[in-house]
């Protein structure tokens, strides 16, 4: 099992993905962030949010 979230760049999906992080602690569970191109969303934004996540999974020992 793994706790899964959905990014694209935005400041909300970044926000959704910590809470998620955050639960995937609690619950000792894997973390996923799922991004699905569709040629609207920021390339650059959303490789920052996987950097910054990664970054913040590492730190609370969570599985990335």
């Amino acid at each position: 099992m793994r706790v899964v979230s959905m990014i694209n760049g935005s400041l909300l999906s970044e926000s959704a993905s910590y809470y998620a992080l955050s639960y995937a602690r609690s619950v000792q569970l894997p973390f996923t962030a799922l991004f699905v191109d569709n040629g609207k969303e920021s390339q650059k934004a959303v490789e920052q949010s996987v950097q910054t996540l990664q970054e913040f999974a590492e730190a609370n020992n969570v599985p990335f």
